[in-house]
């Protein structure tokens, strides 16, 4: 019987956690605490038994053999397993204790017997001590206190740095469960007598990419002051030490998200109003001139190429499978092996491209369309990319030819249908990297979360095998 594999041990003491010390202080019921606490002791047992209970059979059938040589009993062939031996030794142990014991003893009075019973009883005691000395992901209360952000520390901590928003006095700070390597604080704030309400956008410790909220600051920063409907940046603070990692504080923008399903599938009328949106804002974005937003060297250098930028994306991609991944993948080096071998060639320059332009990303107010969010992924790059990354939401409500037309009205490039297969294939092959990252600094941190492991678990394999129906189309 193997034991536990250390990321399933990880997962599963991540899961008891959040069932045990987030979930169930906030139940209302008892059939609720009830069923919380049921699943929390079978959790406990799954551990045990597939981490401890092995050692635990080993030591048991250990006992059964010496019970049957002490009887005088030939040991029958054995297993190497330790369940199976278990198996085979309990079966010979439980004859001769028939044969013993007869049908109707008066009491264990026989030695062996007595033994046999006494060995159960320790095998059990010690079951169930590992059980409840399951050791899970434990969040340390330092670091826990220095994330908490209340609004009294809130308040503090921004009145400071905006002095000039008179009265400013922070009434609620309510975390969105969303994100994989930023995290979402919605903050009901008010300044000069009237609600200032903004968004805090805060690096998650070992999350899904490299980059920081400090590199995606400047790019939203200038993104604003060339006018695009981007979240207004209000500050960015780069020191960890003040709430746990770095942050940026953004105005919040009206409306909601278009969509925020997560199965790839939307409806309604008013996904139409969103697409032309998307089009229109892809379509002044692909305008913009990369070299005029004095954007970082590291971002944006105007000695590469487009192909250049293009190998990079590539490149990231292959770091994070060299760096982190956990097991082999032929998909995943045949896909970077057909990324390189596939790269557009065009003589166009680099254009900003959003990397994850999907309706998931926008906000719309009504009909009309609110803010870009999420700029994590923009590189330059190429137009493409952005719009046939949307394909899968846009087929769904509205014909191809309508909404790249209203690209194309209101000044988009020119789209390739050709490129449509290296983007597919590149974009799904990147959150299948950062998939193989999470599971890995999922791994090696102290404090593993419970987005982690959803992406983790649920992206790496949905990703692969659509690039694996890619490059086999």
């Amino acid at each position: 019987m193997p034991g536990l594999q250390p990321e399933t041990k990880r997962t599963l003491g991540l899961l008891l956690r959040e069932l045990e010390q987030t979930v169930m202080p906030d139940l209302g019921s008892a059939h609720a605490q009830t069923v919380a606490y049921l699943i929390g002791r079978g959790l406990r047992n799954l551990i045990t038994r597939e981490e401890g209970l092995d050692g635990l059979i080993a030591d048991w059938s250990r006992v059964e053999s010496a019970l049957l040589a002490d009887a005088g009993k030939q040991l029958p062939a054995l297993s190497g397993d330790p369940v199976l031996a278990n198996q085979t030794l309990g079966a010979a142990v439980e004859d001769m204790l028939t044969v013993r014991m007869g049908r109707a003893a008066a009491s264990v009075s026989d030695d062996i017997s007595r033994k046999a019973v006494q060995a159960e009883q320790d095998f059990l005691a010690r079951h169930a001590a590992l059980i409840e000395a399951v050791n899970i992901p434990q969040r340390s209360l330092e670091r826990r206190a220095l994330r908490d952000v209340t609004p009294e520390r809130l308040t503090t901590y921004l009145a400071a740095k905006l002095p000039h928003l008179k009265a400013l006095r922070v009434t609620q700070v309510k975390p969105v469960l969303s994100g994989f390597s930023k995290e979402t604080l919605l903050v009901d704030m008010e300044a000069d007598g009237k609600p200032h309400p903004v968004v805090i956008r805060r690096d998650v410790p070992h999350g899904a990419v490299e980059s920081t909220v400090v590199d995606e600051y400047d790019l939203v920063a200038a993104l604003h002051a060339h006018g695009l409907a981007v979240p207004e940046p209000v500050l960015l603070e780069a020191d960890a030490g003040v709430f746990g990692e770095s942050f940026m504080v953004t105005r919040r923008a009206s409306g909601a998200a278009a969509t925020n399903t997560m199965a790839g599938v939307v409806a309604g009328p008013e996904m139409k109003a969103a697409a032309r949106a998307l089009a229109e804002f892809l379509a002044r974005l692909h305008q913009l001139d990369l070299g005029k937003l004095n954007l970082p060297r590291k971002f944006y250098d105007p000695a590469l190429s487009l192909q250049d930028f293009l190998h990079r994306e590539i490149d990231i991609c292959e770091r994070y499978y060299r760096n982190h991944h956990l097991q082999p993948s032929p998909t995943f080096l045949a896909a970077l092996s057909w990324l390189r071998g596939n790269v557009p060639h065009d003589d166009g320059p680099p254009r900003l491209v959003h990397g994850d332009a999907g309706l998931t990303n926008i906000m719309m107010d009504g009909d009309r369309f609110s803010v870009m969010l999420d700029w994590e992924l923009a590189h330059p790059g190429d137009p493409v990319e952005d719009i046939a990354y949307p394909r899968k939401w846009i087929d769904q409500f509205m014909p191809w030819d309508e909404f790249l037309a209203h690209y194309y009205q209101h000044g988009g490039k020119e789209y390739s249908p050709a490129r449509e297969k290296f983007y597919a294939v590149l974009a799904d092959l990147r959150v299948a990297a950062f998939a193989i990252r999470t599971q890995d600094m999922m791994n090696k941190t102290d404090h593993p979360e419970l987005t982690q492991m959803y992406a983790a678990q649920h992206y790496y394999g949905y990703m692969i095998g659509n690039v694996a129906k890619h490059l086999l189309a």
